[in-house]
């Protein structure tokens, strides 16, 4: 029995070949973060003749690009993106949307803003549920939401109806809805509330990365519209979602307590109800035992008492 445990183990264990290209893939990246770009050219080139997969040929030729980049030689660089880029057409989209990345930052780097900025825009119209196509949405956003905000929101609510289903289309209808919000006047916390509605229904807290970022915000806007009732049974909904920090598969955010002490608040000054206002004060602590706005919560439950 125990020969057959060790035969076993034997035929699960890596290719020693495989170990050895990963340690030289360290230690490549080791030399290439130590600012030795052009020892680290040649070791991902050796990299990539001797990969046993087109994926580490890929991954490997990516490399050399950037050491590329950190040389400086942005036109070899960008070329060798572009090139690499054609090769990996039939791999799979998460690795290419990568290499669309480098060669979009590389392209950004050359001061080349209009075809940077195309390039992402087609990363992310191609490959919205990929890693780098989010990230190449973030590098839009940085360049979009403050120059043109208008643009960006048009922009947002156009990938949205294209791809619903995508892994960014959350973000497509907040980041739209957010550039709403910020103008705060009546007719854009219309259009704000629409989009942000998209994410409550379509989306449950843990399966979007902006569903309590909607919600807030959406309290918020019903806040300055005076639909006091409909805000705290929002910040109700958002409290629900709550589970306890110190227990395995919690979710605690920090406009938990936020959203507890504005429910407290609005019920003491805008709906004038001391009384319920008092018990969700008196609460309170109970509920966030470590949170340093409950001197803020007792405060105010003298206020209501008063």
């Amino acid at each position: 029995m125990r020969r057959l445990l060790v035969l076993g183990l034997l035929a699960c264990a890596s290719d020693p070949s495989l170990i050895r290209y990963d340690r030289a893939m360290l230690a490549a990246e080791r030399r290439l973060s130590q600012g030795d770009s052009e020892g680290a050219l040649g070791d991902f080139a050796a990299l990539e003749a001797r990969s046993a997969s087109p994926e580490d040929r890929v991954e490997a030729r990516l490399r050399r690009v950037e050491a590329l980049r950190r040389q400086g030689r942005l036109p070899d660089a960008e070329a060798a993106a572009r090139e690499l880029f054609q090769e990996a057409r039939a791999l799979d989209p998460e690795l290419r949307a990568k290499i669309g990345l480098a060669r979009a930052r590389i392209i950004l780097d050359l001061g080349d803003e209009a075809r940077g900025q195309g390039l992402l825009r087609r990363l992310v119209a191609r490959f919205p549920s990929t890693v780098a196509g989010g990230r190449a949405f973030l590098l839009l956003r940085g360049r979009l939401a403050e120059r043109d905000p208008s643009a960006f929101a048009a922009y947002c609510r156009e990938r949205y109806e294209a791809s619903p289903d995508s892994e960014l289309a959350d973000t497509f209808a907040y980041e739209g809805g957010r550039v709403h919000f910020a103008r705060n006047t009546p007719e854009d916390d219309r259009v704000a509330e629409k989009a942000f509605q998209i994410v409550l229904t379509r989306w449950a807290m843990r399966s979007s990365g902006v569903w309590d970022d909607a919600i807030w915000d959406l309290s918020l806007i019903l806040h300055r519209q005076g639909r006091f009732r409909e805000e705290i049974r929002l910040l109700e909904r958002f409290l629900e979602t709550r589970v306890i920090a110190d227990q395995p598969g919690s979710y605690e955010h920090v406009n938990y307590k936020f959203a507890w002490l504005r429910i407290a608040r609005v019920t003491l000054d805008d709906l004038i109800e001391p009384r319920e206002a008092a018990r969700w004060l008196t609460e309170f602590p109970d509920h966030f035992e470590y949170a340093r706005a409950r001197d803020e919560a007792l405060h105010w439950l003298a206020v209501a008492w008063d």
